[in-house]
């Protein structure tokens, strides 16, 4: 995507085609970057000393929701295309250590992943035991400040991650159980797998 000795991921496009969010990482630091589509005009939109992760566009391409790193924790944020208009979401939620953006819905609201505390760490290897944290996806609207909770019936699993926004009433997640992971085409409450 960019030409400079340094590391791009998460690359996002618009939905009309002509930008691309992603992340960009130089001497150690992941920002929040965009582009146009055929790569000229970079520019660091939010010019963060530490970790940014998973950029999502508004259907409209006039907004982008982000994960942010701070120590331990996990913020999510949302600003304006151009950087501008920086605003922190925080959800009081018991037992969610870490949120993330899943991507928009079409009338602007935001799906979010959170995660309860990993169940992975000493003695519990990785591969093992990570897959076992229970995940919860979120509608969070970001008018009206509400918080839902959704894919909460019939789980197919403790860790269910978004994958596609598919419409108003229907996604794809990705389930893992036991190491492997399948993705489903689910309704927004879990059910019509």
């Amino acid at each position: 995507m960019t030409t400079a000795p340094t590391e791009d991921d998460g690359a996002k496009v618009s939905l009309d085609g002509t930008r691309i969010v992603f992340v960009h990482s130089e001497n150690g630091v992941l920002d929040i970057w965009a582009m146009n589509a055929d790569g000229s005009n970079p520019v660091n939109l939010t010019n963060y000393t530490g970790f940014e992760r998973a950029p999502a566009w508004s259907p409209d391409g006039t907004k982008i929701a982000f994960r942010r790193i701070v120590g331990s924790n996990s913020e999510v944020y949302v600003m304006n295309a151009d950087g501008s208009g920086l605003r922190y979401l925080e959800f009081d939620q018991p037992n969610q250590v870490t949120w993330q953006p899943g991507g928009f819905f079409a009338d602007g609201r935001v799906l979010f992943l959170s995660m309860e505390a990993r169940r992975d760490g000493p003695g519990r290897p990785f591969s093992e035991y990570y897959h076992q944290t229970p995940t919860h996806l979120w509608i969070h609207d970001l008018d009206s400040g509400s918080l839902e909770e959704i894919v909460n019936r019939e789980r197919l699993a403790p860790f269910v991650t978004p994958q596609l926004v598919l419409s108003d009433e229907r996604l794809l997640v990705q389930v893992v159980r036991a190491g492997a992971g399948q993705v489903f085409n689910v309704s927004l409450d879990g059910t019509d797998a």
